[in-house]
């Protein structure tokens, strides 16, 4: 990281804010998969559902999620519509895979909702910031523009979705009931 920014994303501050935050979530969510493999059980929650978590939303998801709000300007070739909303987009995000790795690991439904609902606002906020960007953008878009348009919209659907038919415990998606009919 450190040498990533010195050399390019010494101009993209907030690429490494994100890149960080993605380190960060893979480095926890290694270690719950360590004590997954093991053997280990938690009893006050969900260790594979916090690993999950961790490694899909916060590893993968944070490099996506980041990759896309800091570098659109340069596929869209228009600058960032709402660039005051760089902040709220990686704390609301940040926010949302902390709190719904936690609620899970700590079967508290209502921090797993929060989660949700956090990472709902995030990709709303990230959606209002694509659209609008590429709205401005000369045409005709190129076809990774395009892409990442229809893939922004997928998340913001998927995630609004995912609040909305969360379950009524939503801090053991991957529970015994879940566990015992997929073997």
């Amino acid at each position: 990281m450190r040498a990533l920014e010195h050399s390019s994303l010494r101009r993209a501050p907030w690429a490494a804010r994100w890149y960080r935050a993605c380190a960060l979530f893979l480095a926890v969510g290694a270690l719950l998969g360590a004590e997954l493999s093991r053997g280990a059980s938690w009893a006050p929650g969900d260790l594979l559902s916090a690993h999950l978590v961790l490694n899909g939303l916060g590893w993968l998801g944070t490099a996506i999620v980041g990759t896309i709000h800091t570098f659109l300007p340069t596929l869209a070739r228009a600058p960032l519509a709402f660039p005051r909303l760089r902040g709220p987009t990686f704390a609301t995000w940040t926010a949302g895979v902390a709190a719904l790795a936690v609620g899970y690991l700590l079967a508290a439904p209502a921090v797993a909702a929060l989660g949700l609902l956090a990472l709902s606002a995030a990709a709303l906020l990230l959606t209002a910031n694509v659209l609008r960007t590429v709205g401005a953008a000369p045409r005709p878009l190129m076809l990774t523009t395009r892409l990442l348009i229809a893939g922004q919209l997928f998340l913001g659907l998927g995630s609004a979705l995912a609040a909305a038919l969360a379950p009524a415990d939503p801090s053991q998606p991957f529970g015994d009931a879940v566990r015992a009919g997929s073997a």
